[in-house]
């Protein structure tokens, strides 16, 4: 059981609730009906599925590649939307520059008959070993929108800034309180762990290493503002917030690690797998 399923075996006891997995959960209802009051019954059935065996090639030190694409094609295309229909796939990435960042990184030698996951993320998938490895581009399949086609910060069709974002987040989606009776806690926090353990941006720095200060430690904005930065600007009428500026650093991106791909893909710094990164890190020294 990874640690996924501990922690969610965790949840489902402390909140004394009875779970039902696999075709035995109706037998499992039925059992429950027999068990007197206040007593604690757990069931999960679970029935063990086959795994889809990936065959690499033997090699004499079990390195896997990917320099020949053609023999790495997913086996499932059709669950990679750019793959569908080309009428239906408008504003999508061809396959050819879905994992166009995969270049900008070093293949990471794999041991085929490893029993477990590494704690990188780096050949947990045999056919893509770079796929999922923390410190690694993000794989995009929707069609990046820069102004310059590289990096810079898209603009309206006339040319000028986009709207203010903090204007259209006050407006549009404002802060209201819907309480959901029929939802825990728990449901909150699952979501965490989930966003958590798969994303984790980081943000570019000053020339000399150093934290980016897009705005005033008074919160007002910088009248001379640093390359690398996107504040976010708050209308003088905000509700939530008496400060004018926000900093904002830009993300780290494939750019900065010296990997001329256009558009720029943005790094990662946890693993994109569900592999409880949040707890014990995403690299050795940290594990």
């Amino acid at each position: 059981m990874d640690m996924v399923g501990i922690l969610l075996f965790a949840v489902l006891v402390l909140g004394g609730s009875h779970a039902f997995f696999g075709q035995d959960a109706g037998n499992a209802r039925n059992e429950s009906a027999h068990v007197s009051p206040g007593t604690r019954c757990i069931h999960a059935v679970n029935p063990p599925k086959k795994n889809h065996e990936v065959h690499v090639p033997s090699t004499q030190n079990d390195v896997v590649t990917t320099t020949n694409i053609d023999e790495r094609v997913d086996p499932n295309p059709s669950k990679i939307p750019s793959l569908m229909d080309p009428s239906s796939s408008i504003g999508l990435l061809p396959p050819s520059t879905i994992d166009l960042a995969d270049q900008c990184f070093p293949v990471p030698r794999c041991d085929s008959a490893a029993r477990f996951r590494t704690i990188d993320g780096g050949c947990n998938n045999l056919r893509f070993p770079v796929w999922g490895r923390t410190n690694t581009a993000h794989t995009r399949i929707v069609q990046a929108h820069y102004s310059d086609g590289t990096d810079r910060p898209r603009r309206s069709t006339s040319g000028h800034e986009l709207p203010n974002s903090r204007h259209i987040r006050t407006t549009l989606f404002r802060d209201l309180d819907r309480p959901a009776p029929k939802h825990s806690l728990y449901a909150m926090q699952f979501g965490q762990i989930i966003a958590h353990d798969t994303e984790f941006a980081l943000p570019k720095t000053s020339n000399n290493g150093s934290k980016l200060e897009c705005c005033r430690p008074d919160g007002t904005s910088l009248q001379t503002l640093p390359k690398n930065c996107l504040p976010i600007k708050t209308p003088n009428d905000d509700p939530g917030s008496k400060n004018r500026c926000f900093t904002a650093p830009r993300t780290l991106d494939t750019a900065d690690r010296g990997c001329n791909i256009k558009p720029v893909r943005q790094i990662i710094a946890v693993t994109s797998f569900l592999d409880a990164s949040f707890v014990y890190g995403s690299d050795e020294n940290t594990a």
